[in-house]
């Protein structure tokens, strides 16, 4: 795949040498504008890469995540105004072009999210190529909000910041997140790290073409961005197995193998160890808990009632009941978790049911009152297929100590609200 501003430099290159080769051509009469022609081609040569960004089109905007526009009381919430920030330092692209740049903000919701991209003429954005954008070329502004990864949002710890730190060692240079289907050339990946390394961070430290560098946070949630060269995922045999190796890393704390340090206000230093704990490599300077408890069965229990909808091949289950607890962000929320026909049983290679031994659970998303009657519909998808008894389950569920990057809810301890069966032929 061409790289559309590499390309554009090289093009731009190739015409100021050019340029000179036909100043320094013996043609007498055209001697007194030598000095001017050289230098505008000094200029070009010097300047291909700054004209590589000036020379970019604008394209259409990225998109909302599922094509619409968040809303305040569902899912993650919308930012927050006051907590917008596009974070002053820029990061130089190993490969030339727009700077990188990053945003934060919080949500309406009580979560904490991070947008990293292309800094050009004032807004954040990607670039069209990797697959994204048909390789356009163009500017694709990303508006605050736009969120392409749902673990580049987390929910707020118990004294009110979000704690989410993610490295990846092959990003795509357009900041698209993701290659597209003809996935990325390799060399044109990126190794970038960014995210909250908490209120009380003040700078990291890292390695960089053999030397140890400094990034300074910023904003009130320990901010940062360090960008540089990347590399492919390698791909091992292990044993009868190919397997993808990536360097993608998440956690609450910096656990990235490129950080080396972290200093923090009270004048201590964390040396980070890579780690797959949550907590990350600096699990002192952790999320504060939270506090959240969980009421009483007696308090939260009410009727379930389920159904099944639609054809054979797109069944729905709807599941309504009446919410006496309200869930107002994401500190509570209700949590349906569905059993197919036959789950308890063994399961038996070979009879042609095995795809009906699942289950699934996804929580409501969304704020409700007190005493509103809740519809919750889920996709059966596959197990829609399938013919017996489903078992449904409601809880509510209350945020767990240390906030989750898979999903508010996820696991989170819970009550039972109650339970029904819909039997399908």
């Amino acid at each position: 795949m061409t790289d559309p501003l590499l390309e554009l430099e090289r093009d731009l290159v190739e015409a100021g040498r050019r340029r000179l080769a036909g100043a320094e051509a013996p043609r007498r009469r055209r001697r007194t504008f030598t000095p001017l022609v050289v230098a505008a081609a000094l200029l070009t040569l010097s300047g291909a890469a700054y004209a590589a960004t000036k020379l970019l089109d604008t394209g259409d905007a990225v998109a909302y995540r599922f094509g619409h526009a968040p809303t305040p009381h569902v899912g993650l919430g919308t930012p927050i105004a006051a907590t917008v920030q596009l974070h002053p330092m820029r990061m130089k692209d190993p490969g030339g072009g727009p700077d990188w740049a990053l945003r934060t903000w919080h949500t309406t919701r009580g979560y904490g999210c991070l947008q990293i991209g292309r800094f050009y003429e004032g807004k954040l954005g990607v670039i069209g190529s990797d697959g994204a954008f048909s390789d356009d070329g163009l500017f694709h502004e990303l508006r605050p909000g736009v969120i392409l990864l749902k673990t580049d949002c987390i929910a707020l710890d118990g004294a009110g910041h979000p704690r989410l730190t993610i490295h990846e060692g092959a990003f795509p240079a357009s900041g698209t997140q993701m290659c597209g289907k003809t996935g990325c050339h390799a060399t044109h990946v990126r190794s970038v790290d960014y995210g909250f390394a908490g209120p009380d961070a003040t700078s990291l430290t890292y390695r960089a073409g053999g030397a140890t560098r400094t990034a300074q946070t910023s904003g009130p949630d320990g901010a940062y961005l360090i960008v540089g060269p990347g590399r492919r995922p390698e791909t091992r045999t292990v044993g009868r197995l190919r397997m993808t190796v990536d360097t993608y890393r998440i956690g609450a704390t910096p656990n990235s193998p490129a950080i080396a340090t972290v200093a923090y206000a009270d004048g201590s230093t964390c040396t980070v160890r890579p780690t797959n704990a949550f907590l990350g490599g600096c699990p002192d300077h952790g999320p504060v808990p939270t506090t959240a408890k969980l009421p009483p069965t007696a308090e939260v229990r009410t009727p379930v009632r389920a159904t099944v909808t639609g054809p054979r091949d797109h069944r729905k289950l709807v599941v309504t009941y009446r919410a006496r607890k309200a869930v107002d962000g994401q500190a509570s929320g209700y949590y349906l978790f569905v059993e197919s026909p036959d789950f308890r049983r063994r399961f038996t290679p070979g009879t042609g049911r095995q795809r009906c031994h699942t289950a699934t659970g996804t929580e409501l998303g969304r704020d409700v009152h007190a005493g509103a009657l809740v519809h919750q519909v889920l996709e059966l998808g596959i197990a829609g297929t399938c013919t017996g008894t489903f078992r449904v389950r409601i809880q509510y569920r209350v945020q767990p100590p240390h906030p989750r990057f898979t999903g508010s809810l996820d696991g989170a301890p819970g009550r039972d609200v109650g339970s029904a069966e819909v039997r399908v032929r």
